[in-house]
């Protein structure tokens, strides 16, 4: 009979911590979207708390990295609006990989800008791992900066134009991405696309 008893109490405390946890992470989750609509209203921003179906043909068709990872894609808590010419979404994306008890479902806050009368060379800025080193170590770097050497160990920045990636990385830019770990940047023609992967902000 005791053992039934403490069997029986360790259930229903391991269902007490779930229930708690779960609780908690729906309060932080709707007191974080009550925030991110009254920073919209402030801003002049729309606000969606479910955009998935407005972002599909445009941006998970797109050429970037992001996009193109996993399925299951779904925008929520979206915020749009502009400045100075330049559409500016921010919103959180999902996404899962695998399947079964193999899968694993990624969450990320994005921001995506429309740049107006812009012309960008194509690159693909993100954190240097463990495979790129070993990709150094066989002769296929991306490019680096011999005079930043910090930025060059944090980041791999890929593109066709090198000549055009070094002129627009210039030393203020390095500077400034040397300060800002994890950070992932691509961009696609008139758009530039932020991240951090597996980062809600």
């Amino acid at each position: 009979m005791d053992s039934t008893i403490y069997i029986f109490a360790t259930l229903a405390l391991t269902f007490l911590i779930a229930g708690t946890v779960l609780l908690i992470a729906y309060l932080a989750n709707k007191k974080r979207k009550e925030a991110l609509q009254v920073f919209a209203m402030e801003q002049g921003f729309s606000f969606a708390s479910d955009d998935s179906a407005a972002f599909g043909a445009q941006t998970f068709q797109s050429s970037f990295d992001l996009f193109q990872r996993g399925h299951g894609h779904k925008v929520r808590n979206s915020l749009q609006g502009s400045r100075s010419g330049t559409h500016i979404a921010i919103f959180d994306y999902q996404y899962t990989t695998g399947s079964g008890k193999n899968s694993h479902t990624y969450n990320q806050t994005a921001l995506l800008l429309t740049l107006a009368n812009a012309a960008l060379p194509q690159f693909f800025l993100r954190p240097e791992g463990f495979f790129d080193k070993i990709a150094v170590k066989l002769g296929q770097a991306g490019i680096n900066f011999d005079d930043r050497p910090e930025f060059s160990k944090k980041y791999r920045l890929t593109g066709a134009d090198e000549a055009a990636l070094r002129a627009l990385f210039n030393d203020a830019v390095l500077a400034f991405f040397e300060g800002i770990p994890n950070l992932c940047v691509e961009n696609g023609g008139d758009r530039l696309l932020y991240y951090i992967r597996g980062k809600l902000v």
